[in-house]
């Protein structure tokens, strides 16, 4: 209750100054948008659709060549990468993401290493498929990459298939 009543105290007694700052700062906004309309223009790069972690995670990778991975953020910040043509943060996320491939999140990163890069995580994904085929085929995450990428999910049975029977000769 005291500190609310001295704040609307301090900033009624400081009103006749605020306006004077008011019209003041009017007249740099103008001198301020006279200059940015003489600047060249700077283009623009979308990225209202980036996951606001993500990005800020590309942002510390250009700024220091190191990130924060997790869970969460290693497909957008793969997918801002991809987008921004970043090869080196496209090959340690996806160091990251191979390192923690398992049955229930192998289509998800199989999905996204076919469509983004890197082909080291395409390649460690399709080798767990290989060793891993029947748990595989019974996650929920593999009916949705059949219903969604179903060129993709027969290319993972092929090439288990075609594993399985060299195997066997």
């Amino acid at each position: 209750g005291a500190s609310s009543s001295s704040a609307s105290a301090s900033s009624s007694s400081s009103s006749s100054s605020s306006n004077k700052r008011r019209r003041t700062n009017s007249g740099s906004a103008a001198a301020a948008d006279s200059a940015s309309a003489a600047a060249p223009a700077i283009p623009l790069i979308p990225i209202a659709d980036a996951d606001p972690d993500a990005f800020l995670e590309v942002l510390r990778f250009l700024h220091s060549s190191r990130c924060v991975l997790t869970q969460d953020t290693c497909v957008p910040i793969l997918e801002l990468a991809s987008r921004f043509g970043l090869p080196e943060l496209t090959s340690l996320v996806g160091a990251q993401m191979g390192a923690s491939v398992d049955v229930a999140n192998v289509c998800s990163l199989l999905a996204a290493a076919d469509k983004l890069g890197p082909p080291a995580l395409r390649a460690r994904c399709m080798a767990f498929v290989h060793s891993n085929l029947a748990a595989v085929m019974a996650t929920d995450a593999f009916k949705a990459l059949k219903a969604a990428r179903l060129e993709l999910a027969f290319e993972m049975l092929e090439a288990a298939h075609v594993k399985q029977a060299q195997a066997a000769h």
